[in-house]
Parts: C-alpha cells; sequence; structure tokens
C-alpha cells in the first residue's frame, strides 16, 4: 500500500502546484469477532487509497486510485468519458486539468 500512497501523492504535488485542491483516503475495514475471551478477535483489511478532488466550491472534480494488478492509475472524472487509466502522474494531472469537450469546468 505504501507504494500507492507514494504514487497518489506525486499526483497531488502536481495538482497543487497548478493551484487544485486534492485530499487522500486511506480506508480500513475491521471485523471483530467475539470469541468469549476478555479481548476480541479482528481482521484488519487495508483499502486501496483515493485521491478526491475538489473544485473551491467543494463540486467533485475527479477520483484517482490505483490499480491493484496494474499499478495504473485509474481515473474517473464526472461527466467525462467514464474510467481513464495514466501511467504517469503528469498524465493523471493533464486528465484533470483539461476541459471534456463540450463541457466546461
Amino acid at each position: 500500500m505504501e507504494e500507492f500512497n507514494r504514487a497518489l501523492a506525486n499526483v497531488q504535488r502536481l495538482l497543487k502546484d497548478a493551484g487544485i485542491h486534492s485530499y487522500s483516503v486511506r480506508t480500513v475495514g475491521l471485523k471483530l469477532l467475539g470469541s468469549g475471551g476478555p479481548y476480541p478477535i479482528g481482521h484488519i483489511r487495508w483499502h486501496v487509497p483515493e485521491l478526491f478532488v475538489r473544485s473551491d466550491a467543494g463540486w467533485l472534480i475527479a477520483t484517482v486510485t490505483m490499480g491493484t494488478r496494474s499499478g495504473c492509475y485509474l481515473v474517473s472524472v464526472p461527466g467525462g468519458t467514464g474510467l481513464q487509466t495514466a501511467r504517469e502522474p503528469e498524465q493523471v494531472a493533464h486528465l484533470i486539468l483539461t476541459p471534456p469537450p463540450g463541457g466546461t469546468s
């Protein structure tokens, strides 16, 4: 997971340089099982981190995550052409900063 965190931090740095606000979310799933003893048994599952990009007004501009098998960036831009993939952080920033054809951002 640490390599995914670093990869998303690279994208976040590029977006910050362009004046775009983003934040990273790391989700942890915790399942507790009671065994009748004094302490429950737990299972932790770390989910792939996500990067959320928002406008100054708070609207969601894009969501970026990492493909667990491919290692590619997965970029979802509302109003775009669906889920897009990119190999480099610069490509991700370009997808986010370029308005969709016929739309406004």
